[in-house]
């Protein structure tokens, strides 16, 4: 129980009845609301000071302590408020949120509770390259891993602006592989029409770490990486990672590669439709949205 709550708490219960939670130990008298001390914290400040004082007293009464029946006893306290504790749990009304601070507590009460964490949002950008580069996106994709599968690659200048596109099928295959073929695929592109200062940015943190040690790849994607290695060498380049939120237009054309079964190269002022409108968003620096 929080500190402002177990003062509210201690504060509002009447003299006769301390001695008797005392007596019954603290933990399993007071358990059950301790359930429920995520949510109050939320409640509004007046109505949240009133709330102890008001619930000592319902406790006191239900268990016979306030009043002029008050001779109950604090094992008595004990049992009905630990009672009470599991009634929620088994009831569903006492959620893994709700223990949010009070892991201990719910420890001393035999619960073991994995604390849930606060959802993050974070803001995913798509950022141009610096001037006299080109930005190389890829993306691959596998509906059934293995299964049907495809990649898609962009290549953008300075400002953002497509110079060229593709999608790939590629038949049965393993997302890691398209993942592979997408990036070698972009480098021939590349390498085909003389462009030599490239920044590779995936959302497959595994192909980066395949692209600096081939040596831990599966057999089947050694030769690709080989040839990725070689073409690189020729190059003057650097590699992050982006978030998927932020490869939105390659993941598109992945996709499009395995639900057309088809391939094709596109020059940049071919580009259209809503893989046009996603190349706009990413070159006006309209940021997306990742939660987590």
């Amino acid at each position: 129980m929080s500190g402002g709550l177990g003062v509210s708490w201690w504060a509002g219960l009447p003299r006769e009845l301390g001695w008797a939670v005392r007596w019954a130990g603290w933990s399993a008298a007071l358990g059950w609301a301790g359930l429920w001390a995520g949510r109050w914290a939320e409640l509004d400040a007046g109505l949240r000071a009133g709330l102890p004082q008001a619930l000592g007293w319902w406790v006191g009464r239900r268990v016979g302590l306030v009043g002029p029946q008050a001779l109950g006893s604090g094992v008595g306290l004990a049992s009905w408020a630990a009672g009470s504790g599991l009634h929620c749990w088994t009831s569903n009304l006492a959620h893994l949120i709700s223990w949010k601070g009070d892991k201990y507590l719910a420890s001393s009460m035999g619960f073991s509770v994995k604390i849930q964490h606060k959802i993050k949002v974070l803001k995913v950008n798509w950022d141009k390259p610096e001037r006299g580069w080109v930005k190389i996106n890829t993306d691959g994709a596998s509906k059934g891993n293995p299964g049907i599968s495809g990649a898609g690659g962009i290549v953008r200048n300075e400002e953002g602006v497509a110079i060229l596109a593709f999608y790939e099928f590629i038949g049965q295959a393993t997302n890691m592989f398209a993942e592979v073929f997408g990036l070698y695929k972009a480098l021939q592109l590349c390498n085909s029409r003389g462009i030599n200062k490239i920044w590779i940015e995936v959302d497959a943190k595994n192909l980066i770490r395949l692209i600096n040690c081939p040596s831990i790849a599966h057999w089947s994607l050694q030769n690709m990486l080989k040839e990725i290695r070689i073409t690189l060498k020729s190059m003057e380049y650097r590699i992050s990672h982006i978030y998927r939120e932020g490869n939105k237009a390659t993941d598109y054309l992945a996709n499009l590669a395995c639900s057309t079964q088809s391939s094709r190269v596109f020059r940049g002022d071919e580009l259209e439709g809503q893989i046009s409108g996603i190349i706009w968003c990413d070159r006006s620096s309209i940021p997306y949205i990742r939660s987590k």
